[in-house]
């Protein structure tokens, strides 16, 4: 209880906390004020007082409206802004980032490296200097390798319109340039399938609505998503709805602490959760309780599949595709090729003509067999019936029943976490629950969907686009096999790699990073970081450039929220020493290039200029009101699909794909006809009966913390007083039989790597799963890292991470403490 004697020290926890918290403040502050200026300043100058409005700017954040307080150009305290309509409390991610805006760790001038990679040897050098010699390898490397030879890995940190990764002067520089940019293959696997039912480009998941629309919710099912530590802005929209009647419902292998909230939580095997999700459909369809008018209307059930699997269209019976319109990316007319469908009456005809489509039926018309799509599903979904979905999920029959009861009652609201998608599977979850929703009509209204999805706000994307022109998408994890060939898979051209530029990015990040570090990063010419803090990224780099923290530049943020907000965000102190907001460094780069011309506009220009869009204007956004009212609320059209008009190739829902098409274009191979329709799989490692696994018994899975936005913040005070070390969560059984004890530091290991931490006991965790934060930096291990252990093989459908998936065994560490 509060107040109490800990059995160490004597120290009571209250007075523990005010001491730590005094310290961590002091070293915040003291000895470290004056980084702004090398002279350094007395906090006690003067005691003028100034207050800015800041928010955390990282991707993934929700950006919480805050007031800043400034104390002869220092910030001393950060406190909610009461009055900020969409999340206005802080968590303990954003209270810190003062102590990284002023800890020693931070990037302090530009420096060059003079010793080996990672050896630590560096040599200060001017802005100038930086920019020249940078600029006059790409020069070079333009002209002898192509332009696309440059290539961009953005992190996760600035989301800003001027300094940022996304949406910003850099990638106006990029595109420009025509440079490359690496797309990063985390955390898009579940989505990507949900997309191909749904339509979307990834985290706009379908039924999205805004976040205050969980109220209208019935049901919240969780799928491994611990709110309660991941996103606490999220948890409390949660707890509100629960408080107002909402029944919560989490699915995840490990009693997590949203599970012990929650009103009913289902354990499942890891990487099952797609085996799951048909099995709901499947007792859903066996009792009937689909919603048969939202199928017929709004999903591609009704259309015929010919025996080739593509639809019959009206082409086939000498009707003109009509056009309609032109797709801007390719310049080339969108023909629409109408569907043609059975009616109940028995003639056939266009989806326009036919104003009862049945649902069922194989059927000869002109010579031709086919049938009805959703037949095509459903023959698919029988497959999982509840006693073989036990059989794979160690889901009870009865349990796979009463999710069936929460998605036909609705209405139901999804939040899909990150965990179940992480595995080699992961693009299963998403094709079943995009399929589940739809048949149960839990879309398109308010209070069902998915929620955690971003809304991206229309803007006038041209303002990154002056040239109209922009460099290729690579994925990261064919990096290595370009690096080795020297060609673009796909096509099989040239494409030689040169340099990598990093803003805000962990190389390796969730996937083995032994493998990145030899197969990418040492076989590259020139690595470039720019960053607030040393990271182990930085540490390989061969310059580094010291970037501004957010609370010392001004901007717009562009990172989507899950409200539907446009944001500002004040400057609320200079830059500390040479430190340079990301924007000015795109200029100085621009220029070196002789590219300063597309550049020459005043930030506020810039602004005015990317808020210019028909959609904006119409709403009344402008830069003036922004500055003054801090959050405008835009209004966004059609939020609940009003219309049903999806953004799919037929604009329905499509419970069955006609084209099926990996996320990225890749070379290897895939079962094209099975994608047709859901279907699980099992993961690559992870799995009982592979072969891995009796070498390597235990499943390596991680989590999000409360202390942690990706790396962000990893040497702070306040954060490591929460969690000073890597840790890794156990069954107590699993520990035993190692003789491992809490406390103990432990060994994880396969063939790819090791890694040392802290063993936590914790009677929660599903038997043979071990558990590690995510956020800590390589160097920051006593041996090895998590990411060493993990796999980079991916499905080549989703091109994506499967980090999770990853096969390990443990045992007491043998190394000195």
């Amino acid at each position: 209880m509060s107040g109490s004697e800990t059995k160490r020290s004597g120290l009571t926890r209250r007075g523990f906390l005010k001491a730590t918290g005094a310290v961590a403040g002091a070293a915040a502050l003291s000895g470290l004020a004056g980084c702004a200026n090398e002279e350094g300043s007395s906090l006690a100058a003067t005691g003028e007082e100034e207050r800015h409005y800041a928010r955390c700017m990282w991707s993934g954040c929700m950006h919480c409206g805050s007031w800043v307080t400034v104390r002869d150009g220092v910030v001393v305290k950060r406190e909610p802004d009461p009055d900020e309509p969409f999340n206005n409390r802080p968590c303990l991610r954003g209270y810190s980032q003062i102590q990284r805006l002023y800890h020693p760790n931070r990037i302090k001038y530009p420096m060059k490296r003079v010793g080996e990679r990672g050896s630590g040897e560096w040599e200060r050098i001017s802005w100038e200097q930086a920019s020249q010699e940078i600029t006059d390898k790409w020069k070079g490397y333009m002209e002898e390798s192509g332009p696309q030879s440059i290539t961009l890995y953005p992190g996760t940190s600035n989301g800003g319109l001027i300094n940022g990764a996304a949406i910003s002067l850099l990638k106006r520089l990029w595109n420009t340039a025509g440079f490359s940019v690496y797309d990063l293959c985390i955390d898009v696997g579940a989505l990507t399938g949900v997309d191909r039912v749904c339509g979307g480009t990834g985290f706009d998941k379908p039924g999205n609505h805004y976040a205050s629309d969980i109220m209208n919710a019935k049901y919240i099912v969780n799928m491994s998503a611990n709110e309660t530590e991941s996103t606490l802005f999220r948890w409390r929209d949660i707890a509100s709805a629960c408080e107002n009647g909402t029944k919560y419902i989490v699915i995840d292998p490990n009693q997590s602490t949203a599970a012990s909230k929650s009103d009913k939580w289902i354990r499942c095997r890891p990487a099952s959760d797609g085996a799951l999700l048909m099995g709901i459909m499947n007792v859903i369809l066996d009792e009937g309780w689909e919603d048969e008018d939202f199928i017929r209307q709004h999903t591609v059930a009704p259309y015929l599949v010919k025996e080739d699997g593509k639809f019959l269209r009206a082409s086939e019976f000498g009707i003109e595709p009509v056009e309609m319109g032109m797709n801007p990316m390719t310049g080339e007319p969108i023909l629409y090729d109408a569907p043609i469908l059975m009616g109940e009456d028995g003639s056939h005809g266009t989806v326009e003509e036919v104003a009862a489509p049945v649902l069922h039926g194989t059927f000869d018309i002109n010579g031709k067999k086919v049938t009805c799509a959703y037949d095509l599903f459903c023959d698919r979904v029988a497959e999982y019936d509840p006693q073989k979905v036990e059989e794979i999920t160690e889901v009870s029959p009865e349990d796979v029943r009463y999710l069936a009861e929460v998605f036909a009652d609705g209405p139901t609201r999804v939040h899909l976490g990150m965990g179940g998608q992480a595995y080699n599977n992961g693009h299963s979850i998403g094709t079943a629950l995009g399929c589940l929703l739809s048949i149960t009509g839990n879309l398109s209204k308010p209070g069902a969907g998915m929620d955690g999805g971003y809304f991206g706000l229309p803007w006038n994307y041209l303002y990154m686009m002056p040239t109209m022109t922009m460099g290729p998408t690579l994925p990261w994890l064919e990096v290595a096999d370009m690096l080795e060939t020297g060609l673009e898979p796909v096509s099989g051209q040239p494409f030689p790699i040169k340099c990598i530029y990093s803003i805000g990015a962990l190389y390796g990040g969730g996937i083995d990073a032994n493998w990145v570090k030899e197969k990418i990063i040492d076989k590259i010419d020139l690595l470039v970081v720019a960053d607030t803090s040393m990271t182990d990224t930085a540490r390989q780099a061969d310059y580094v450039l010291p970037a501004a923290h957010y609370f010392e530049f001004e901007d717009i943020i562009t990172n989507p929220t899950n409200e539907g907000a446009v944001k500002w965000h004040d400057k609320c102190v200079d830059p500390s020493f040479e430190c340079k907001p990301d924007g000015q460094i795109v200029r100085m780069l621009a220029e070196g290039l002789g590219m300063g011309e597309y550049f020459q506009s005043t930030d506020e220009e810039f602004w005015n200029e990317a808020l210019s869009s028909p959609e904006f204007q119409a709403a009344g956004v402008t830069l003036e009101r922004l500055r003054e009212e801090h959050t405008i609320r835009f209004e966004l059209y059609d939020i609940y699909h009003e219309n049903h008009i999806y953004d799919t190739p037929t604009g329905k829902l499509e419970i069955y794909c006609e084209n099926p098409v990996p996320r990225m274009a890749n070379v290897h191979e895939w079962d094209y006809e099975q994608e047709h329709l859901p279907y699980w799989f099992e993961p690559n490692e992870a799995w009982p009966d592979k072969e891995i696994m009796k070498k390597y018994p235990l499943i390596l899975t991680s989590e999000r913390s409360r202390d942690r936005h990706h790396t962000n913040g990893f040497e702070l005070a306040w954060l490591l007083e929460a969690l000073p070390e890597p840790t890794l969560k156990m069954n107590p059984a699993d520990a035993e039989v190692r003789g491992i004890q809490d406390g103990d530091y432990v060994e994880v290991y396969n063939d790819r790597g090791n890694a040392v931490a802290r063993a936590v006991l914790n009677p929660g965790m599903r038997p043979g799963m071990l558990l590690y934060p995510k956020g800590w930096q390589k160097h920051q291990f006593k041996d090895g890292s998590f990411s060493d252990c993990s796999n980079h093989e991916y499905c080549p459908v989703t091109v994506n991470s499967s980090f999770m998936d990853a096969a390990v065994e443990m045992r007491l560490w043998e190394g000195e403490e």
